[in-house]
């Protein structure tokens, strides 16, 4: 199998050109090419980069081997920009990326309210498993005074969370803006429905007592979510995983005594779901080599499973 041949390119994309204020974008670098210097990118629109992931997947077309990675960084431009291309290095070469336009307009709507709750997912029409994010959003205005608040999330039936995130609080402009990431997957086909979630915010207030005196209170009011909807598609017969996956197999070594283990390790990595990846334990169908092997282990977006081979003569994995 030969990687001669294989073309460099670096492409640039982020999830939405245009954004409300306070809303995060994910700027993505979709790099072609056998070896890359990954950027030192800590800012991007003035804004700093809040967190930073990376894939990397491999195909084989025509007798050629081809990997792509695909970086991304996550910010919340406060002004509207233009990112400038990137440099980065491929196989000892200086590629570019494409400049990109964000614009950023103003809070709609509920530009008046004083507290703002809002649902939003990267998709909307899913497959059963199949992994994504939804994102919770709290803004409160900085002038805005919350004796006490009381959150209830919303019902989330038909869905498994696999991961929620740490709160992400920052400031921008006149609101502190609270963000949670739910990782999530529909459990069943259908028309699904994520309900509204709720914050009932407490405020000081006053009222007249009977003697015609103003006496300070607590006022409660409730702000409400939007709603999300989802079309969840069957898998199609035959299929039982959906996601976007890289695989990789190493062993300790490849010369041995007869009856010498050998123990290799299997790495998925991706996003999907890697719950119902089934063991990677082979059928040999050679006399005298016998296999064991062990749980598999999800770590985040990490499946790894060890297998042990014990054998009498040569044998291929």
């Amino acid at each position: 199998i030969s990687s001669q041949g294989v073309y460099a390119e670096v492409i640039a994309k982020v999830d939405s050109q245009t954004v409300e204020l306070g809303e995060m974008v994910t700027y993505s670098l979709n790099i072609s090419g056998e070896e890359i210097t990954r950027p030192n990118i800590k800012r991007l629109c003035d804004s700093d980069v809040i967190s930073t992931s990376s894939q990397t997947s491999m195909q084989i077309v025509n007798g050629n081997i081809s990997k792509n990675y695909v970086l991304s960084y996550k910010f919340v431009p406060q002004k509207s920009c233009i990112i400038e291309p990137v440099e980065v290095e491929v196989d000892g070469k200086i590629e570019s990326s494409n400049s990109l336009e964000i614009k950023v307009v103003p809070v709609s709507k509920t530009k008046d309210l004083d507290f703002v709750l809002k649902l939003e997912s990267d998709k909307k029409e899913l497959y059963v498993g199949e992994t994504f994010d939804m994102t919770l959003t709290f803004k409160q205005r900085k002038n805005a005074e919350a004796v006490d608040s009381k959150f209830t999330s919303p019902e989330l039936k038909g869905f498994w969370v696999k991961n929620e995130s740490k709160p992400q609080k920052y400031e921008d402009g006149k609101y502190i803006i609270t963000k949670i990431v739910y990782t999530m997957a529909p459990q069943r086909a259908g028309e699904l429905k994520i309900t509204k979630a709720q914050m009932q915010v407490a405020s000081r207030s006053s009222k007249v007592d009977s003697w015609g005196s103003w006496i300070p209170s607590i006022k409660w009011k409730t702000y409400f979510s939007n709603e999300l909807n989802f079309d969840v598609k069957p898998l199609p017969k035959g299929i039982n995983l959906v996601g976007d996956f890289s695989i990789n197999a190493t062993v300790d070594k490849t010369e041995v005594k007869a009856n010498e283990a050998v123990n290799c390790i299997v790495e998925v990595l991706g996003i999907g779901n890697l719950e119902d990846i089934k063991s990677f334990k082979p059928e040999i169908e050679i006399e005298g080599v016998a296999v064991f092997e062990e749980k598999g282990v999800i770590e985040g977006d990490k499946l790894t499973q060890k297998l042990v081979f014990v054998a009498e003569k040569e044998f291929n994995i």
